[in-house]
């Protein structure tokens, strides 16, 4: 299958079965919106970091045919790739579509966020070890850095913009770099508060990301695989799926990481590519990441209850189960990874079939 490379932040050397359902008929769908990040070139070329080693090879791909598919199936989208997708661009775009969905229909609307790129967990450093600068662990450590004391492992996870500087340099050498990497970086904290301040009441995130699981709000995803896969010998059950996206939503919860919308009091769905403490992979077969790869299959695979529409929860079953049948066979232990679901028992039609 070709070599495979991780989306990992700081790898500088390498880049249901649930029968959903619907509540519309494919003729009146609710209108869709959304925002498309995909991020191969990064932090401007200087030493000691070339900009080609922390690059990624398939990100902006990921993006321009996600994109594409999203405009098919009557999506109003905005995309940014690469130098136009930094943190300051991002804000501006929630913005913009923000004022797009109150003029054409308000909370009756459908609205997804993707992003492609590097992603990183502050709880990762005991896996990476020592590949941390010390002021960068430092600042996870204390008491000050820990922006997120409860929630899903108590970590904070990041979606690395384009000038995110790569967090293993040695130029990051004081409290001033790391807050200089994290205001390039999207946290879920961050998005959460991006997401409230959407007028749409079916919002969705896709991350096609290391640790990218970390975003799932766990207030509501009973998710029942381990944050590190390694690959059971008996796979992920039916019911393992079930559980992780059929549980109501806790409204009162302060855990979550993606969290309620103020409109409706509703969570975003959210499917990550990879588990929290998984690493994901990207390689010449597809010309796409691997996850990405499946889900833009699925108007034409996904619709499991044949009623010419795909649910959220159809789209991520049909790429999950792709992942665990054909991609894990090429890795091991650790290397193995599976995507994830959190929200409530509420779907929403994401695409229609073909």
């Amino acid at each position: 299958m070709g070599p495979r490379v991780a989306r990992c932040a700081i790898l500088a050397s390498a880049a249901l079965f649930l029968y959903s359902c619907t509540f519309f008929e494919a003729s009146v769908v609710p209108p869709g919106f959304a925002i498309v990040y995909g991020v191969s070139d990064y932090y401007p070329a200087s030493p000691p970091i070339s900009g080609d080693s922390y690059d990624l090879t398939y990100p902006d791909d990921d993006a321009i045919d996600m994109a594409a598919l999203l405009v098919e199936q009557g999506f109003d989208v905005i995309l940014r790739t690469n130098e136009d997708a930094t943190m300051t661009q991002l804000e501006l775009d929630f913005a913009e579509i923000g004022s797009r969905i109150e003029a054409n229909g308000g909370s009756d609307t459908r609205f997804v966020f993707y992003f492609a790129g590097h992603g990183y967990g502050d709880g990762m450093d005991s896996v990476y070890g020592s590949s941390f600068p010390d002021a960068w662990d430092s600042y996870f450590d204390s008491e000050s850095g820990a922006s997120e004391p409860t929630g899903s492992g108590a970590f904070t996870e990041q979606l690395l913009l384009h000038d995110a500087m790569p967090i293993n340099s040695i130029s990051v050498q004081s409290v001033d770099d790391v807050l200089a990497v994290l205001d390039e970086s999207l946290s879920d904290d961050e998005l959460s508060d991006l997401l409230g301040t959407l007028p749409s009441s079916m919002q969705m995130v896709v991350i096609d990301a290391c640790h990218s699981g970390g975003f799932r709000g766990s207030g509501t995803a009973a998710d029942t695989i381990p944050e590190s896969y390694e690959g059971w010998d008996e796979g992920v059950s039916v019911l393992d799926t079930l559980d992780a996206i059929t549980l109501y939503l806790d409204y009162g919860s302060g855990l979550l990481d993606v969290g309620a919308s103020d409109v409706g009091e509703r969570q975003a769905i959210v499917i990550s590519a990879s588990g929290e403490q998984e690493f994901l992979y990207e390689g010449p077969v597809y010309g796409n990441g691997i996850f990405t790869h499946y889900l833009l299959q699925t108007p034409a695979e996904a619709d499991r209850n044949f009623d010419g529409l795909v649910t959220a929860n159809e789209a991520y079953a049909y790429a999950r189960d792709q992942i665990v049948r054909v991609e894990n066979e090429f890795f091991f232990g650790e290397g193995k990874f599976v995507p994830r679901v959190s929200g409530g028992a509420v779907d929403f039609v994401l695409f229609e079939a073909r």
